[in-house]
């Protein structure tokens, strides 16, 4: 089985990186930027902290403009991100593979937390690229 470091910059060439006090409108500006992008990694210190999905923003969108709330029973652990304004307050746990990181692996990771994207990161924990599920797509299927 291919290892990360295969195939992580066949498709998506460059992170979408920001720091916690980034707005919100900064972000989905840059994700409208490069619509290949479906994440933003949250960075501190040049290290991961977070992940933010497109489908995080879109709660916080719905919300916003079209008042469509979570189910009730969702409230309270939405609730910040649909009052969201920055990205420390919307973000998602980090998530990450490294370059050595069998294909299998990051898909279960991908799965297992509903993500399209993962940084790459070094053995300091600094993103090094970013794997998509479109390069995990394409590897299993060419094999």
């Amino acid at each position: 089985m291919k290892k990360v470091k295969e195939i992580y910059r066949t498709i998506s060439t460059k992170p979408t990186i920001v720091s916690r006090n980034a707005h919100i409108k900064e972000i989905v500006k840059m994700l409208l930027e490069d619509p290949i992008t479906r994440s933003v990694y949250v960075v501190d210190d040049g290290k991961i902290v977070g992940i933010i999905t497109v489908l995080h923003l879109l709660k916080v969108s719905g919300y916003r403009f079209l008042g469509i709330l979570p189910k009730p029973e969702d409230v309270l652990k939405d609730l910040r991100v649909i009052m969201a304004k920055t990205a420390e307050e919307i973000m998602m746990k980090p998530l990450w593979v490294t370059p050595e990181t069998p294909i299998s692996d990051a898909l279960k990771i991908m799965i297992d937390n509903d993500v399209q994207e993962l940084p790459v990161v070094d053995e300091m924990g600094r993103i090094i690229g970013d794997l998509s599920s479109l390069e995990v797509l394409n590897a299993l299927w060419r094999e």
